[in-house]
C-alpha cells in the first residue's frame, strides 16, 4: 500500500484562513447572495452608521442607545479577526449576509431619524414630565 503525501505549496501560494472561509455557494435564502468579503463591508457599514449618528444631538436617547449597540457589534467584528463563523455567532443575527442587511437598514434608519427629527419626541416628553413634576406612567 502506497502512502501519498501532498507536497506543501510554496509560501506565496498558501491561502490565509479568511480566504478559505468563503467557500459557500449559497446562503440558502432566496434573494440573498453570498457576499465574498463580508467582514470589511460590515465594519464599514457600522463605521458609517456611527459617523451619521454623530450628527444627531448628543443627548438624544436614540443616538446614545444606537451608538452603544453599533459599537458593541463593531467590537464583535474586530475581535473575530477575520473568522466569519465567530462573527456570526457573536452577532447572533443569522448568516453574515443577514447581518449586512440589518446593518444597511440601521444606517438608512439613522438618516430617516435625522430627517424626521424623531429623536425630538423623547426630548419633548421628558420636558413635559420635568415641567409639571408628573410621570406619564401615573397619568392613565
Amino acid at each position: 500500500s502506497l502512502l501519498y503525501v501532498r507536497p506543501r505549496p510554496p509560501t506565496m501560494f498558501r491561502f490565509t484562513r479568511p480566504l478559505l472561509q468563503v467557500t459557500k455557494l449559497s446562503t440558502g435564502i432566496t434573494g440573498i447572495p453570498v457576499h465574498q468579503n463580508p467582514l470589511p463591508a460590515l465594519s464599514k457599514l457600522y463605521e458609517n452608521t456611527l459617523t451619521n449618528l454623530a450628527t444627531l444631538p448628543e443627548h438624544s436617547v436614540y443616538r446614545q442607545g444606537t451608538e452603544a449597540v453599533i459599537r458593541h457589534k463593531l467590537s464583535i467584528i474586530n475581535s473575530a479577526k477575520g473568522d466569519i463563523a465567530a462573527a456570526e455567532k457573536g452577532l447572533d443575527e443569522g448568516q453574515i449576509e443577514e447581518a449586512l442587511m440589518i446593518a444597511e437598514d440601521e444606517l438608512n434608519l439613522v438618516a430617516k431619524v435625522a430627517e424626521w427629527k424623531s429623536y425630538a419626541f423623547s426630548e419633548i416628553r421628558s420636558n413635559i414630565i420635568n415641567a409639571d413634576g408628573l410621570s406619564l406612567a401615573g397619568n392613565h
